[in-house]
């Protein structure tokens, strides 16, 4: 067992926090990034003038906001007593050095937060953005585009539309749409869905003035793609076999061969063909001759391979020679079973594409090259027209901002000056264009000039190619650097989270899974063994794998809800994670997770749009906007306020398609058809939808549908919390659309929901989770299980134009672009780009699995189908691309070994483990009517409505002070509205701006405004960054915020409002936000006065609510400006 005190990469550690150095760190699962991270943070803290010149850059909102708060913790933590534990001897002792440097500069961190400069990517370019406005081309930053989707699709249609403006878009616009047979839909969304990338594609279409050259570097570039795929030719083979293959293979060639055959072109060869694109052809007759048309060496030669049959020889020795040959054919052949790279890379041979454009093929480029040109155009003019962007835009501007590093702008120049240290996390992640915005940041540093570079990620957790993650970028900085900054390489080897068992089962599993080298084109990333750091558990499980009969998931599901009672009983503090691939993989498993009563949380799993109560609200709200939209009102009319029967429906409408729903809803004669019960539902539904229709116009949108659901009784369809808070999702979906101008545009609302998650309507502190690999990247849990290894990944739309970009020797870039096949024609250049996604696919699917293996700290439970028969017949395999696939031969006979024994499977699968039943109507009883509103207390004239006497003094307090406690409960207000892991970035890294603003709203005078800021911004980091504080901010079950009660005390009616209150571990929580700071004495000492001072206040909100709400009550004090906190729990007189 190593000793854990003194981890085996110790040294790399150390020479992280060598802060004049720059590096690149490999980071894997469980090493313990981000605590190094800190760590060098703290160092660089330690020696710079200002904390302005360290700047630390992540990917996520929800990362920036940990590196934060571990800043923070360790700099709160300086004036503790040194740690046991080496590495927090280490942040301690880096936070002593950061103390004693902020007392001698006078930084104030410890009320100054906001000087630690920790952005998001997005952040950062908003930040840049900002600083230059004029460079970037922005007058002020736009607004953040909720759907941009919209704007790409208008500018699509806006281009295609030159077709009827005549010149040249016109001719242009005609090309692409026969190439795609006239399909203008497909052309419009093609074309939308390039905008939504155009970041990767316009730097390579945009401002080429001479085709021709454009011409010569993209079919250059093909060649030398060619010739990259082809030297995979010169591995693995002796030169025994290659004499051989020449002496065949020309053998061949000499014979008479069809007309049309590739071994022509090997004619003459006395020595193989080159690893160049030039001599493709020779290669590609060398495969014909020893390789079957799907790949595989031949047992048989005929003619057609150069190999005529001996009974046609004219001469002994020429029948001699025959027969010689293909026996040396067939021992070539035979020989040639051992080079399995060599014969996998001659396979692909005939895969490899055209290295010139066909001419129509080039017309078709480009088409597109002035087409998208001209979309991007019509997109910019879209944002001018709206006054949003989206973050593309953001990015590019920033990018703009910085100018060049031959030419760089003001604002470069100004850095140049005042950033000096950037370090980077989850590098393994970035896209082309944050990978081109941080080089642009360092661009004319110069080494042993003071300022440092520090990269970290690990390219074995590279999972987001669908937001652009490129893992090459992580590859071409570890080998040629950014710009002029050359950083060294360090790896990470410990694994602090899993047992020793588990890190040993992935070192061995993915050591042969992964690729054996590192390739920047295709994402191929070596495996890097880890070294477990933790000690072994005597009651640890390790790795378990669970073998299945083919295609029985419900099995699967069965065992899975089996596994997971089995840990709640034995181990009811374990964390447990199910983690899937796809949320399709959960379509049997969380029905019988439900079934089985095992309370779990299901995190961005489930569409908003799905949610029954958010269908039915949809429905009414497309109704209300177009009585026209016969879909929609028969869904209303079958919705549960309702509640016709498909026979009552049918006799309503049928035959009658000239006339809308509603004019039949409102014609007597239309209803008699209709059952009694029928007619009864159908006239208290008229009665309240003719109202709500002659309101059209004069309430919002939210209100107008909100009101009408309410009317027809939609709340009383709400069975569980959290079907209520998808309702109020959709809700604020109108209200957000009537604010953009889209109230009566059901094209918008239509996007806009697919986008959305229903709201988790399960217990939030539930030990078991789940969620898909993509969404546990960076967490851990105690158990980990992993189904459906078996299943298949999503194959990706075809896009309008493919392209590639290659690196060169010293990773200059090259490009491969192809247009989209016409429909029924394969290209072999589109399907060249396309066969190296699929790779890049495929590695990619390598990673995530290792994701979701890491996330395991003491037990690992993966389930797979095995394929059809695979006890008998060795030669079955996984779906390519399946987890499976990649682990089979590690775990095939242990998967056997362990698969299900059972009798008869297709009995065992036809027992209702769920059983479906009859689909039921839910719907009102037809008597059903909306309840009476209760009846007001007796109001006496005399009584005014009064506070309470006893209300807390607050003379001290000076107006700026109240201004400042406004905003912070506002911001605080916002922040739990929307979730702290939801809240904008840009609001984040742009708070001081936006606090200025809300307290120049209330009236503070200038000279108090910066001053008044900072404090606003001290309470609000402070409370981001306490453990407490992002308690209270968590979403928890019946959350309000400035939450209003009236109630009936002491023979008074009172009026309250609650900060926030909360249901947590079967408590009413009410907790008051205090933004007083103290003056002299202890925090404590304070903290006591403050209890004392409102005790009796929140004992007087707990009054108003036991009246509506019976739970046990707890009440708390918050004091942001000191992570201060006060609780108690109430008990009533």
């Amino acid at each position: 067992m190593n000793d854990i005190s003194i981890p085996v990469d110790d040294e790399a550690r150390r020479q992280a926090l060598d802060v004049s150095r720059s590096f690149i760190v490999q980071a894997p699962a469980g090493s313990g990034k981000t605590e190094l991270l800190t760590q060098r943070f703290l160092a660089l803290l330690a020696l710079v003038d200002h904390p302005e010149e360290v700047w630390a850059v992540t990917f996520t909102r929800k990362a920036a906001a940990e590196m934060r708060r571990r800043i923070s913790a360790a700099l709160e933590n300086a004036d503790a007593e040194e740690p046991g534990e080496p590495h927090l001897q280490r942040t301690w002792k880096l936070s002593k050095a950061v103390a004693v440097r902020d007392q001698e500069l006078g930084w104030d961190l410890a009320i100054n937060p906001g000087r630690l400069q920790v952005f998001t990517i997005d952040g950062l370019c908003s930040k840049l953005v900002r600083q230059m406005p004029v460079l970037s081309g922005f007058g002020s930053v736009p607004a953040i585009a909720n759907f941009p989707e919209r704007l790409y699709g208008l500018a699509a249609r806006r281009t295609l539309q030159s077709l009827h403006d005549g010149g040249e878009p016109a001719e242009h616009a005609h090309t692409l749409l026969s190439h795609l047979d006239n399909n203008t839909e497909q052309a419009e969304q093609l074309l939308a869905k390039m905008l939504a990338n155009r970041d990767r594609w316009l730097p390579h279409v945009a401002g080429r003035d001479r085709p021709e050259l454009a011409r010569e570097a993209l079919e250059a570039a093909l060649k030398a793609s060619v010739s990259k795929q082809l030297a995979r030719l010169d591995r693995g083979l002796p030169d025994n076999l290659a004499d051989e293959i020449i002496d065949v293979v020309e053998y061949a060639a000499d014979n008479e061969l069809p007309e049309n055959s590739a071994i022509l072109h090997c004619r003459g060869m006395d020595a193989l063909p080159r690893a160049q694109a030039e001599q493709l052809d020779q290669w590609l007759g060398i495969r014909e001759v020893l390789l079957t048309q799907k790949g595989g060496l031949r047992k048989t030669f005929t003619k057609n391979q150069g190999f005529p049959p001996e009974g046609t020889a004219r001469t002994i020795d020429e029948k001699a020679l025959r027969v010689e040959m293909k026996h040396r054919a067939r021992d070539l052949a035979e020989n040639l079973s051992t080079c399995e790279q060599f014969v996998t890379a001659l396979a692909e041979v005939s895969l490899l594409p055209a290295t010139r454009y066909r001419t129509d093929q080039w017309q078709v480029f480009l088409a597109l090259q002035n087409l998208l040109q001209l979309a991007v155009a019509h997109l910019m003019v879209l944002f001018q027209e709206t006054s949003e962007v989206d973050y593309t835009e953001i990015a590019h501007r920033a990018l703009t901002a910085l100018g060049s590093a031959e030419s760089p702008s003001e604002l470069a120049l100004h850095l140049d000056y005042r950033l000096k240290h950037l370090l980077v996390d989850e590098f393994q992640d970035t896209a082309r264009s944050q990978f081109d915005l941080i080089e642009g940041l360092v661009n004319g540093w110069q080494p042993d000039d003071g300022r440092t570079l520090f990269l970290v990620g690990d390219p074995m957790q590279s999972i987001y190619r669908f937001r652009e993650a490129n893992v090459g970028l992580f590859l071409q900085a570890r080998d040629h650097g950014l710009a002029d900054v050359r950083p060294e390489f360090l790896r990470l080897q410990c694994n602090f989270r899993s047992q020793p068992q588990i890190v040993s089962w992935s070192n061995e599993a993915f050591t042969y899974a992964f690729p054996e080298t590192d390739d920047i084109d295709t994402g191929a990333v070596r495996f890097s063994e880890a070294v477990a750091a933790v000690e072994e558990s005597d009651a640890i499980e390790g790795v378990s794998l669970h073998g299945l009969p083919v295609k029985s998931p419900m099995l699967e599901a069965e065992q899975v809800a089996t596994l997971v009672r089995r840990y709640q009983a034995e181990s009811p503090d374990s964390s447990i994670a199910i983690l899937v691939r796809a949320r399709t993989h959960l379509a049997e498993i969380l029905p019988l997770l439900r079934n089985s009563g095992i309370r779990y949380r299901a995190v961005d799993l489930e569409d908003l749009r799905e949610q029954p109560v958010v269908r039915d609200l949809f429905a009414l709200t497309r109704a209300l906007l177009h009585l026209g939209d016969r879909t929609a009102w028969l869904s209303v009319l079958r919705a549960p306020w309702c509640g016709l029967t498909l026979d009552d429906l049918h006799a309503l409408a049928a035959n009658n398609e000239d006339l809308t729903i509603w004019e039949l809803i409102i014609n007597e004669a239309r209803r008699e058809p209709l059952s009694n019960d029928g007619q009864i539902r159908l006239v208290r539904t008229k009665m309240v939808l003719a109202k709500s229709l002659g309101e059209r116009g004069r309430r919002s949108l939210r209100r107008w549908v909100e009101g009408t659901w309410i009317a027809l009784g939609g709340p009383a369809c709400v069975f569980n919390p959290g079907e209520g808070r998808n309702a109020e999702a959709f809700f604020a979906l109108l209200e957000q659309a009537e604010a953009d101008g889209f109230a009566d545009d059901v094209d918008y609302l239509n996007a806009v929901i697919d986008k959305l998650k229903a709201v988790d309507d399960t217990q939030s502190e539930s030990q078991v989770q789940v969620m898909t690999i993509h969404k546990a990247k960076g967490l851990q849990f105690d158990i980990v299980i992993v189904p459906g290894l078996e299943r298949s990944p999503a194959r990706s739309d075809p896009a309008l134009l493919k392209w590639l970009e290659s690196s060169g020797s010293g990773g200059q870039r090259r490009l491969i672009i192809a247009p989209i096949s016409e429909p029924g024609r394969k290209d072999s250049i589109y399907r060249h780009i396309a066969r190296i996604d699929d790779t890049m696919t495929l590695h990619e699917g390598l990673r995530l699995l290792y994701v979701a293996a890491t996330r395991a700290r003491h037990a690992l439970h993966l389930f797979a189908g095995l394929p059809e028969n695979a006890h008998n017949d060795p030669t079955r395999t996984p779906i390519a691309g399946s987890f499976l696939a990649y682990l089979w031969p590690v775990v095939r006979e242990q998967l056997l070994a362990a698969s299900t024994d059972i009798e008869d499977e297709e009995a065992t699968m036809a027992r209702p483990l769920l059983d479906p039943g009859i689909r039921h109507l839910y719907r009102f009883p037809s008597a059903w009517m909306l309840p009476t509103s209760p009846q007001p207390k007796p109001w006496r004239s005399q009584m005014a409505l009064t506070e309470s006497t006893d209300k807390v003094e607050f003379s001290w307090a000076s107006e700026v002070a109240r201004h400042v406690g406004t905003v912070v409960h506002r911001v605080l207000q916002q922040i739990a509205d929307v979730g702290l892991d939801s809240w904008s970035a840009q609001k984040l890294d742009t708070l001081n701006d936006y606090l200025v603003q809300m307290l120049r709203m209330l009236g503070v005078p200038q000279a108090e405004l910066a001053d008044a800021a900072q404090r606003c911004e001290a309470a609000i980091q402070n409370t981001i960054g306490d453990e407490r504080g992002q308690w209270i901010l968590h979403r928890h079950d019946d959350a309000q915020n400035e939450y209003e009660l009236s109630g009936w005390l002491d023979k008074q009616a009172q009026n309250v409002i609650l900060d926030r209150t909360f249901i947590a571990d079967g408590y009413r929580w009410i907790i008051d936000y205090k933004t007083g700071s103290h003056e002299g004495g202890t925090v404590d000492a304070f903290l006591d006065t403050e209890f004392e001072r409102y005790q009796h206040q929140l004992e007087k909100y707990a009054r108003v609510m036991i009246r509506i709400d019976t739970r046990p009550i707890k009440l708390g004090l918050y004091f942001p400006m000191l992570k201060g906190w006060r609780e108690w729990s109430y008990r009533p007189v």
